[in-house]
């Protein structure tokens, strides 16, 4: 199935030939001779190549823009991976990302160490962007606290529960995402 098409990204003209892994699915290239690959060449997509020589998509990461690549641990979760000046490096984008400093949110001032630190002097951190992950899964939109999960928890058990007729699968999302935000959000505390 080869032919002559557009690439979706950068809209110029390429040649959809044979896959270099063997399947049967076309591949881009930027001749009909098939020696240019569209993918190291394409005007709307960034490339790094790491020090083994292997390519790498490189996209932008949400919070401060820079670009990153995904790469995958050991244990097969997905990271994203610095890129500095087109090499992709294995440094955690994590570790890194001063945007996401900046989203750091602390509950209570900071108190000094020479006095005793009991719970309530302890700064207590938000993962907005852990909590931003369940929300939509209740719903709700960031900022939100404790009492708006569990009345949208709530709601929507009424109509996911399977004794009440739902989807058994909805409401297991449903749940899980209500007992992740319980464990992110800060507790509330009584005035």
């Amino acid at each position: 199935m080869a032919g002559w098409g557009y690439c979706r990204y950068c809209r110029a003209r390429i040649y959809w030939g044979t896959n270099p892994d063997g399947s049967g699915r076309p591949f881009p290239y930027d001749d009909e001779d098939q020696t240019e690959v569209h993918f190291e060449t394409c005007n709307a997509r960034m490339h790094a190549r790491s020090d083994d020589g292997v390519s790498h998509t490189v996209s932008q990461c949400h919070h401060c823009g820079e670009g990153v690549w995904w790469g995958t641990m050991p244990s097969g979760a997905k990271r994203p991976m610095n890129v500095k000046d087109q090499v992709a490096t294995w440094d955690c984008h994590f570790d890194t990302c001063t945007a996401r400093e900046e989203e750091t949110v602390w509950s209570e001032p900071r108190t000094s160490r020479a006095k005793s630190r009991t719970r309530r002097d302890v700064p207590q951190y938000i993962d907005t962007y852990s909590i931003n992950l369940w929300l939509p899964d209740l719903e709700l939109t960031w900022p939100c606290t404790v009492t708006d999960v569990t009345s949208a928890f709530r709601r929507l058990a009424m109509i996911h529960h399977p004794d009440m007729g739902g989807n058994a699968s909805a409401f297991i999302r449903i749940k899980l995402a209500y007992d992740r935000l319980k464990e992110l959000l800060p507790q509330e505390t009584a005035a």
